[in-house]
């Protein structure tokens, strides 16, 4: 995988997260995915899993946030995404993704690293992507968060 591989995969979780429809949701990952909410926590399991965890336990409505990310780095099949979210109620947060992508371009582990409020307030995101595909990494999506909000 290289940087825009990574960063078509990000765009399409962001447009899964704007519309939670499962059907988005479970194109972007392997039938035996797991999604870690932390690198500490028990991972969603599988197609079943994901959808469960995503809209019982971490929906975010659209319009409720917008999202912006980079690309750090991208080799092999691991992909390293930092990434700000900002909630219209008022709660930011910034964390580090973790995606394995297979060749079939579908993830088959992903996780979050987050930081909590109280310490991003130092820290400034980047106002323009880092490539220029689609004018930079700057997504302005209905992603209503980082989906460690809800944790």
């Amino acid at each position: 995988m290289d940087g825009h591989q990574l960063a078509a995969w990000i765009d399409s979780y962001v447009d899964a997260w704007s519309t939670n429809e499962p059907a988005d949701i479970v194109a972007l990952f392997s039938e035996g995915a797991r999604y870690y909410t932390a690198p500490w926590r028990e991972p969603w399991e599988g197609h079943d899993g994901i959808l469960e965890g995503w809209l019982e336990e971490q929906r975010d409505d659209p319009g409720t946030w917008r999202f912006r990310y980079e690309v750090l780095a991208a080799s092999g099949e691991l992909g390293f995404v930092r990434g700000w979210t900002d909630y219209t109620d008022g709660d930011r947060y910034v964390n580090l993704w973790i995606v394995r992508l297979g060749p079939d371009g579908l993830c088959s582990e992903f996780t979050e690293w987050f930081m909590e409020p109280s310490l991003i307030d130092s820290l400034t995101a980047p106002t323009e992507r880092l490539d220029d595909r689609k004018g930079g990494n700057n997504v302005s999506s209905r992603h209503a968060g980082d989906r460690s909000r809800k944790l």
